[in-house]
């Protein structure tokens, strides 16, 4: 009895060292979410212009309000082309530099697509830009 009590406890253990290592987003979404439902009541800064050759992608990010407006401290990452935004990535909510999730925005502002782990913006954006 003492045994099995004494792995049950090992076993808890090691559980919860399993969920607290687990990176995870501020907010999450599914296909057919608003892709404005992620970066909602968050402080939005512009970070930087790419070239991805047919298109422009202007990228921007979000971060808690109080937060240094820079790109170590956003949680999400966004493309916007032609104005539209495009691509969300998502980065662990307590270490900002573990991407998480990278979701294909379509132009009707839905989530349609989730690629996971993906921090460029060029090649998801050009994705994206089917939907």
């Amino acid at each position: 009895m003492r045994r099995t009590i004494g792995l049950l406890v090992a076993l808890a253990v090691v559980l919860t060292g399993i969920t607290t290592v687990t990176a995870a987003p501020l907010r999450s979404a599914q296909i057919g979410d608003r892709a404005g439902s992620l970066t909602v009541g968050l402080a939005e800064f512009h970070a930087d212009d790419f070239n991805c050759g047919a298109f422009q992608v202007a990228e921007s990010g979000w971060v808690r309000p109080g937060d240094p407006k820079d790109e170590d401290h956003a949680i999400f990452m966004g493309g916007y082309v032609d104005g539209t935004l495009r691509v969300v990535t998502a980065y662990d909510a307590s270490d900002p530099s573990l991407v998480v999730e990278t979701y294909l925005i379509g132009k009707d502002g839905l989530v349609h697509e989730l690629i996971g782990p993906d921090d460029h913006v060029c090649e998801p954006a050009s994705r994206a830009l089917k939907y």
